[in-house]
């Protein structure tokens, strides 16, 4: 798999073993966590295949009422993950993984299951994997921001804001706020 360091902006051609690598994670976490197999799911770019990303794997991890979010992070963190804390007043965490300082390979969003966030992740994800014209579209948009914002992650990610919004919102699926 290739590697970025932390903060870069550089996009891959999808890695089929990326669906493996998330197999791997997702049971390490579930053995961890005790959290059933729905309540963690590969997210983000790295679970559509034909689409470049950042070759980081995107966890979200759903927390409910047997666990809190803050015991999900805290048993994480007993195994290696790094807490970088509420991140610009999500309602979850972010925790990452790393194979080298500042080389992330994994970032798990723990948040509460059926919560907003949660339905933003996968009904996100279900829309980019069924539909090719809008993987293309939001490719185009990646691109441009990766290269317009090429040291700078999180400017990048908040480009992407109103088009993951705009998805979410025309698909038709319930939303509610937990």
């Amino acid at each position: 798999m290739a590697i970025i360091s932390r903060g870069v902006v550089r996009l891959v051609l999808h890695d089929p073993t990326w669906a493996d690598a998330f197999a791997e994670h997702a049971a390490a976490i579930r053995r961890r966590t005790g959290l059933p197999a729905t309540h963690v799911q590969h997210v983000g770019s790295t679970s559509v295949e034909d689409l470049e990303s950042k070759p980081i794997l995107d966890v979200a991890i759903g927390a409910d009422g047997r666990e809190t979010v803050e015991q999900i992070a805290a048993a994480l963190v007993d195994h290696g993950y790094i807490d970088r804390g509420d991140q610009e007043g999500s309602a979850g965490r972010l925790l990452a993984l790393e194979c080298a300082p500042n080389v992330r390979t994994v970032h798990v969003h723990v948040v509460r299951h059926g919560s907003l966030h949660w339905m933003d992740y996968v009904v996100f994800r279900d829309a980019l994997r069924s539909d090719a014209v809008l993987r293309e579209q939001y490719v185009k948009l990646k691109r441009t921001l990766a290269e317009q914002f090429r040291l700078d992650r999180a400017a990048c990610t908040n480009g992407k804001a109103a088009f993951i919004r705009s998805v979410v919102a025309s698909s038709g699926k319930p939303r509610r706020d937990c």
